[in-house]
């Protein structure tokens, strides 16, 4: 009997229409992000490049949900910018998350305001290494022990030959790998490619701007990788999200 095949663009359009069945269905979601939009907002006023490189609404919902979904507890951010994804991805796994270590090479802006203090409160699990390279900040966490131990992996600064590395020995066998900036020759692009390129039996999930071109309504441009061993089939409804 032939086999019945599922490629990464049906993937892709199955893990984003979940999502955002996820997100329609708890308004409070969308509070969430507006609180921590509105928190490090006057951050990004201050900032010379305005918008860019701060993550939009739509990319923060889908990394919200991501980290719902996947119930993360150690996590590695590289590329902090103003914080508002670190922000996202504890919003969206309070419970599971223990730890976030976060660098950023070219700025240091991260600042716990009063009002982000107000939006993030389990922001004490977040560990920030400054203006330091990803390289840096790998090397920091494998000295203090941390090989093996980290599961979820948001990318949005180019990685390096030497990255690659010693990202091996941090992840956990089954780590989830999310990159921002997925789209033409971005840098999500370049680091989906030389990470998957490391990386056996993983699926990858394009953005939900190219898995639902023909919708008018604004998509994110994140993208993520997981391992094949985390897919099932189910005849469950709906997916068991944890938020």
């Amino acid at each position: 009997m032939r086999a019945f095949f599922l490629n990464e663009d049906f993937i892709s359009a199955c893990f984003w229409s979940a999502t955002q069945s996820f997100i329609d269905s708890r308004p409070a979601v969308y509070h969430q992000i507006y609180e921590i939009i509105s928190a490090t907002e006057s951050i990004r006023k201050n900032f010379p490049f305005g918008q860019a490189g701060s993550i939009s609404r739509d990319s923060a919902l889908e990394l919200l949900s991501i980290a719902a979904y996947f119930s993360p507890k150690s996590v590695c951010e590289v590329g902090t910018y103003i914080g508002r994804t670190a922000f996202c991805i504890i919003a969206g796994a309070p419970s599971s998350i223990d730890s976030l270590f976060t660098c950023d090479l070219s700025f240091d802006n991260f600042s716990m305001s009063p009002e982000i203090l107000a939006a993030c409160p389990q922001r004490n699990v977040i560990s920030y290494f400054g203006k330091k390279s990803s390289t840096e900040m790998f090397e920091e966490l494998l000295g203090s022990g941390r090989s093996g131990s980290v599961d979820f992996f948001l990318i949005d600064g180019r990685v390096s030959g030497r990255d690659l590395d010693l990202i091996a020995k941090l992840k956990t066998d089954d780590a989830i790998f999310v990159f921002d900036d997925f789209e033409g020759v971005e840098k999500g692009v370049y680091n989906a490619m030389m990470i998957g390129g490391r990386l056996k039996d993983y699926v990858l999930v394009r953005p939900s701007s190219q898995a639902f071109p023909v919708v008018s309504r604004p998509r994110g441009r994140l993208a993520l990788m997981f391992p094949i061993s985390l897919l099932r089939v189910t005849k469950q409804q709906y997916l068991p999200f944890g938020l």
